[in-house]
């Protein structure tokens, strides 16, 4: 299977600065939009077999405008969604109180309540890998997600261990991450 991961377009949420997790779902800014149609036209020419995309409304309208180009169904799933930060969602934070925030949202050991562990965003995001490529072993597919949860998929594709998801990059706004699995 060859995974094309995409993050959705630029938010307001994104413009303002807010938490924007998987419990909101967000709307796509005016360059948010010009971007998906731009990660649309890179993978016009791709063989794709099945788009995937986050039920969360920034995502969805993302993996649209892909869809539109190849003529496929988009299959909407919350195994794509971003972590669920509960009640710190729709905050601002200064940069320094959200890296902090981030340490403690990606580690495994830790449980907050009211918001999605670490361990619970792993698990869902590896049992639909597993589904997803015995669907499509030899497909081209397409994977419209967001940004914390790009990295734990990223980690799931690149067999890494739980550990390790914090020193995944984070994936851009409209940006795309390809995988190759055998």
């Amino acid at each position: 299977m060859r995974v094309y991961l995409v993050r959705h377009g630029l938010t307001m949420e994104n413009i303002k600065g807010t938490t924007n997790g998987g419990g909101s779902h967000g709307t796509l800014s005016k360059k948010g939009i010009r971007q998906a149609k731009a990660v649309a036209q890179k993978l016009k020419s791709k063989k794709i077999a099945a788009i995937y995309s986050s039920d969360l409304q920034r995502a969805m309208d993302t993996a649209r405008y892909i869809a539109n180009l190849h003529n496929l169904p988009v299959h909407h799933t919350k195994s794509l969604r971003e972590m669920n930060y509960g009640p710190f969602e729709g905050h601002k934070f200064t940069p320094k109180a959200w890296r902090t925030l981030k340490t403690v949202f990606y580690d495994p050991k830790i449980k907050i309540k009211g918001v999605e562990s670490f361990n619970e965003a792993h698990s869902r995001v590896h049992r639909f890998i597993a589904t997803v490529s015995r669907q499509h072993k030899n497909d081209e597919v397409v994977f419209v997600s967001h940004s914390g949860i790009s990295r734990i998929i990223t980690a799931t594709l690149r067999e890494m261990p739980i550990e390790k998801v914090r020193k995944v990059p984070r994936l851009g706004n409209a940006r795309i991450r390809y995988f190759r699995l055998d």
